[in-house]
């Protein structure tokens, strides 16, 4: 796991959702990203608007928080329970 997580600048939330390039990998069957950071600017579910990302340390206490959601079931199908709904 990488030390560092994307959040969005302007509320500091990282549910963000960014646009890559990607490439078809016929043998994998498999998407493969080639540029991650396309675009200087990402989906904030908790803004509800396109922001400008950033590089934040991602702590302990993160990678529990992490731990915890992934072990538990995320009610309407939402990938994060402090998602915000748009």
């Amino acid at each position: 796991m990488s030390d560092t997580k994307l959040v969005c600048t302007q509320c500091g939330d990282a549910d963000i959702e960014v646009l890559v390039w990607a490439i078809w990998d016929r043998l994998k069957q498999d998407w493969v990203i080639v540029d991650p950071y396309h675009d200087d600017e990402g989906w904030c579910s908790n803004c509800c608007d396109r922001m400008p990302y950033g590089e934040q340390e991602f702590s302990l206490k993160d990678k529990a928080q992490l731990a915890i959601e992934l072990n538990e079931e995320v009610p309407n199908g939402s990938t994060s329970p402090n998602s915000a709904s748009c």
